[in-house]
């Protein structure tokens, strides 16, 4: 796909799939109480802030996101001499 004409990717692209479950949360009684959320669509405002909170943990915990941000980190440059200080 990357290496066809026409395709959105770059060649060199490095394509993530992330995969997140409030299952993979670490703290099993916040995991259950979440999993206990009605899908309705009105839910009260402390499950909305424990979603989030969960979301976040979950994809921080994620070995595919950690991967990605490690892949983002772009090489430190000395300003003073422009050279790559890790060498």
């Amino acid at each position: 796909m990357r290496d066809t004409q026409g395709s959105p990717f770059a060649a060199g692209a490095v394509i993530h799939i992330i995969s997140v479950s409030l299952r993979d949360l670490k703290d099993a009684k916040t995991r259950n109480a979440l999993l206990q959320v009605p899908t309705a669509l009105t839910i009260l405002p402390i499950q909305v802030r424990q979603l989030e909170e969960a979301g976040r943990a979950v994809l921080r915990e994620s070995p595919q996101f950690q991967q990605l941000r490690d892949g983002l980190v772009a090489p430190r440059r000395d300003t003073v001499t422009g050279t790559d200080p890790i060498q």
